[in-house]
C-alpha cells in the first residue's frame, strides 16, 4: 500500500493511504472544469484534497454529481468522493484474500466472513450470521413457510 502526505494545512488527515484500484488511463479529475490526467490513484485523490481545501463550503462539484446539498466536514465530501473516483483505501489482509474497500465499515464486515464471528443471530432457530443480510436472506429463505403455514392453519 502507498502512502501520499499531504502538506500544506488541511481538515482531512495529515496521512492519508490509497491502493490503485483503477485502470491508470482512466484517472481523471472531473472536479468542476478541471481535467487534469492521472497515472496512480493516490495523485488523484492528492490532487482532489487540494480541490475540497481551496473552497470554503464542501460541495461536490464532480461533473455530473447530482447531489447538491453541502457537506458538514471536509472528510464526508472526501468518503463521497470515492464514489466518484473509485479509491478503494482499505485492503483486505486475510491471505489470498483481494478484497478492497472504500469505507472501512465495509472492510471490517467482509473480515467476519474470514473468521468465526457471527454476531446477528437468527430468533426463529439456533443459526447465528457474519452479517445482517445473511441473516435477512435465511429468514426469508427458511422461515417465511413457517409465518405462511401458521397463518393457514
Amino acid at each position: 500500500m502507498k502512502t501520499s502526505e499531504t502538506t500544506s494545512p488541511s481538515p482531512l488527515p495529515r496521512t492519508v493511504s490509497f491502493t490503485q484500484t483503477s485502470d491508470p488511463e482512466n484517472l481523471e479529475c472531473k472536479w468542476g472544469d478541471c481535467n487534469t490526467m492521472f497515472t496512480r490513484m493516490d495523485d488523484l485523490v492528492a490532487h482532489v484534497i487540494a480541490h475540497i481545501n481551496s473552497q470554503e463550503n464542501f460541495y461536490c462539484r464532480w461533473q455530473g454529481c447530482p447531489r447538491k446539498e453541502v457537506f458538514h466536514k471536509a472528510y464526508m465530501l472526501s468518503l463521497h468522493l470515492r464514489r466518484h473516483t473509485g479509491e478503494k483505501p482499505h485492503v483486505c489482509q486475510a491471505e489470498g484474500c483481494t478484497k478492497r474497500y472504500a469505507h472501512s465499515k465495509n472492510l471490517k464486515r467482509h473480515q467476519r466472513t474470514h473468521g468465526n464471528e457471527k454476531p446477528y443471530k437468527c430468533s426463529k432457530c439456533e443459526k447465528s450470521f457474519s452479517s445482517a443480510s445473511d441473516k435477512a436472506n435465511h429468514q426469508t429463505r427458511i422461515h417465511s413457510d413457517e409465518s405462511e403455514a401458521k397463518k393457514d392453519e
